[in-house]
């Protein structure tokens, strides 16, 4: 130690304290006791640490560390859902898949009870068999030909043997009746071909008859025969001349009479056509309407069995077991197109809102992939909601739909699929605040708030 430092040690003891030389030798001793035992090294460590702590507080001052905001989340579809409803609703008979269920286009999804319908579709379908065998009979019939029944023989035989019965019966009706007609016509051709060799016979008698009254009527008139024989061949002849008449009468009456039988025979064969073409014309109308009606059936039907609209995952199942009842026009659930582009809703807290901005850097962490091996998933915030809505626990929250680059984790080799409903944990980046900063953030508050009184 120093005489100057020793100096100061006295000064201290006190202005009126007066040291002896004993005391002055004793207290020299003791301080150079204690140069002694502090090591010569500890003056160039303390410059060191000075030095180092210099430099820490400036690359501190430099060093800037990124400020991120969390909000939890879940992957949610970007649009382009596919929505599955049902038009006339029904009783749930099946159900085949399940949530987040990777399914392809026109997979069976949800059955409905079809027993109604399909006791509708037989009777429709047999009623319609019914009304096309009847109108190929009809056809037949009108056409006189074989009928031809097709796939009906096999899938029908019953049917087709009644209405074989039927034609059959149809066909001797008409014969019958027609054959009955042509029978009169015959009989009456047959009178009139015997008339007219009648007319025949006396118009050559009454030829004869007028040449021998001509005769004796010139005998007569010579005297040659006598009054009696000439009024005799005088009657004789009226006689031929009436009989010529009555036949010609009774040509023209029979001819009369062939000529209805005829067009009976005619109109009775155009009734038993008519008949059948009127029904024909009614079962064709019939047929399209069962056609028509069966059909509407039948797409029912199809209805009862949804399908898969496209490839992709189900999301959102609404229907969970059988016998549940579907009303019309409900959705039964949505389907997540293959590739389609996905989004993470994200909850932020109000706290966090004033720093939050659309087009901020955005990494989203998935629970369902450990963030060390597999990564995060870069996006960006592409919308904020414009209120605040409140969770489940009543707390409030801002929604977030951040836009991913991309629908996977890992490498184009190697991909891990995002799929929707994935809670994740979104790291939005909303500035950057030096190391400093944050060190002496408590310090600053600390000041801030504790020289106070309420």
């Amino acid at each position: 130690m120093s005489n100057a430092n020793k100096d100061e040690l006295l000064k201290e003891s006190g202005p009126d304290v007066t040291m002896g030389v004993r005391q002055r030798r004793l207290l020299s001793e003791t301080v150079r006791i204690e140069d002694e035992l502090i090591p010569a090294y500890t003056k160039p460590i303390a410059y060191l640490v000075l030095l180092m702590l210099v430099l820490f507080i400036s690359w501190s001052a430099i060093t800037e560390l990124s400020e991120v905001t969390s909000a939890p989340g879940e992957i949610v579809p970007a649009g382009q859902i596919k929505v599955v409803q049902h038009l006339s609703g029904g009783t749930v008979s099946d159900v085949l898949v399940q949530e987040r269920q990777y399914v392809k286009a026109g997979d069976l999804l949800v059955k409905l009870d079809d027993g109604r319908i399909l006791s509708d579709m037989r009777q429709m379908a047999s009623r319609l068999a019914s009304l096309k065998l009847r109108a190929e009979r009809q056809s037949a019939f009108i056409l006189n030909r074989e009928p031809d029944f097709g796939i009906f023989e096999e899938t029908e035989p019953v049917m087709v043997d009644v209405q074989r019965q039927q034609l059959a019966n149809q066909i001797k009706v008409r014969d019958s009746t027609l054959a009955v007609l042509n029978e009169q016509i015959k009989q009456r051709e047959s009178r009139l071909a015997q008339l007219k060799e009648s007319l025949t016979s006396a118009m050559k008698h009454q030829e004869l008859t007028s040449d021998m009254l001509a005769m004796r009527q010139k005998m007569a008139e010579k005297r040659l025969i006598t009054r009696i024989t000439l009024i005799e061949t005088e009657r004789a002849a009226v006689t031929a001349t009436s009989e010529v008449e009555r036949v010609v009468k009774e040509i023209r009456y029979t001819e009369n009479e062939l000529s209805e039988a005829k067009n009976k025979f005619f109109e009775t064969r155009n009734q038993l056509l008519q008949d059948p073409l009127n029904q024909l014309d009614r079962l064709k109308g019939e047929i399209a309407e069962t056609e028509e009606e069966l059909l509407r059936v039948e797409n029912s039907a199809k209805d009862l069995l949804v399908r898969a609209p496209a490839d992709g995952l189900v999301f959102n199942l609404e229907v969970l077991n059988k016998g549940q009842v579907i009303q019309p026009g409900s959705v039964l659930l949505q389907i997540v197109p293959a590739n389609a582009e996905l989004d993470a809703e994200v909850r932020i807290s109000p706290d966090d809102i004033g720093f939050v901005q659309i087009g901020q850097e955005v990494n989203v962490k998935v629970s369902s992939y450990d963030f060390s091996r597999f990564g995060y998933a870069s996006g960006k915030l592409d919308r904020i909601s414009a209120f605040s809505s409140l969770d489940n626990t009543g707390q409030p929250y801002f929604k977030g739909w951040v836009k991913l680059n991309e629908n996977y984790l890992g490498t184009d080799t190697q991909r891990y699929p995002l799929l929707p409903g994935m809670t994740v944990t979104a790291e939005i980046l909303t500035g950057y605040k030096t190391l400093l900063a944050y060190l002496s953030d408590p310090i600053t508050k600390g000041l801030a708030n504790g020289f106070r009184e309420r």
